[in-house]
């Protein structure tokens, strides 16, 4: 559906059994390469396949459970034509439920492009890369050796975390394209989720320990504790991926520190994206 056809396709059929080749066949009209694979890979290093076969210049990762927005190539094309210097583009989505309802637009968004080099990024503080539409330098992706298959659902924030930890520059473009599906996951999904948080920030904080870092970590802590007062057979597991950290788990100095730790990295934000787009 996208008015921009000026792209290419690229589907890893990761032995699937829901007739993809089939789907395929009915869009002749495009650019499509399809490899129907015969080895079966786990879902990190499937997507370092898929990503290997581009040759583009810029990849775009989309996932079978989203919706991009007729505009989204044209926008993602408009950006990097203007702006030949800039790794990665991201931009604004809009949660939808898995039956297609869609949510609310977000109340907190920004509403102005900015730009971001290593030395002025925010990721120590927060991620705000969505990953509909995310389109990046295929090189640099090659640079930071992709995806790390060591995680199965937080593969993509921390390879944005390294993205942005390398000299590559992002830029955000205050455009919405697209619609992500956001269903709660299962009680061991969720788990999962918050034990590769919590091992990549203890990762972070090794590698760099500032005060950001070891904050972000107790932020997380306090939003996984009501997590494992309803499913407390699970926090054994979680215990021990915290000791790793050597940092205890103080619940009420972590609560204080999530809502201080809010307050100001809406100001902070605001700070860096008004002076953003002034100077840029």
């Amino acid at each position: 559906n996208q008015i921009d056809k000026n792209f290419q396709l690229i589907v890893s059929d990761n032995c699937s059994t829901d007739h993809i080749d089939a789907v395929i066949e009915k869009h002749n009209n495009l650019e499509i390469e399809y490899h129907k694979e015969v080895d079966f890979l786990d879902k990190t290093s499937n997507w370092n396949r898929t990503v290997n076969y581009c040759k583009t210049e810029y990849t775009m990762m989309h996932h079978s459970d989203d919706i991009l927005m007729p505009e989204a190539v044209s926008c993602i094309n408009k950006s990097i034509l203007s702006n030949k210097n800039i790794d990665l583009f991201h931009n604004k989505h809009i949660p939808m439920l898995s039956d297609g309802e869609r949510l609310k637009k977000p109340a907190l968004s920004f509403c102005f492009k900015y730009k971001q080099k290593k030395n002025e990024n925010i990721m120590s503080i927060i991620c705000p890369i969505s990953i509909v539409g995310v389109t990046f330098r295929t090189s640099v992706f090659h640079k930071i050796n992709g995806f790390n298959n060591k995680y199965q659902l937080m593969q993509d924030w921390y390879f944005y975390v390294k993205f942005l930890q390398s000299d590559a520059t992002t830029m955000f473009t205050d455009e919405y394209v697209g619609y992500w599906r956001t269903d709660r996951s299962d009680r061991d999904g969720d788990n999962l989720n918050n034990i590769e948080t919590i091992s990549i920030l203890s990762e972070l904080n090794k590698e760099n320990k500032s005060w950001l870092k070891g904050i972000n970590i107790r932020v997380m802590i306090y939003k996984h504790s009501n997590f494992y007062k309803e499913n407390p057979d699970l926090k054994k597991e979680y215990d021990n991926n915290i000791k790793k950290i050597e940092l205890k788990e103080l619940y009420i100095s972590n609560k204080l520190i999530f809502y201080i730790y809010n307050s100001l990295i809406r100001v902070y934000i605001f700070f860096r994206k008004v002076k953003f787009t002034i100077f840029n």
